[in-house]
């Protein structure tokens, strides 16, 4: 059950860091094409 929950945590810690890496590709992205704008 421990193991399980530890798993689990490592999943959810991997995903948030793939989520925060796309995330600042986005940012980035909008940064970029409002500079380009202005």
């Amino acid at each position: 059950m421990e193991s399980g929950k530890v798993c689990g945590y490592n999943n959810d810690y991997t995903d948030l860091e793939e989520i925060a890496e796309s995330f600042s590709k986005l940012i980035l992205d909008l940064v970029e094409q409002v500079e380009s704008f202005s």
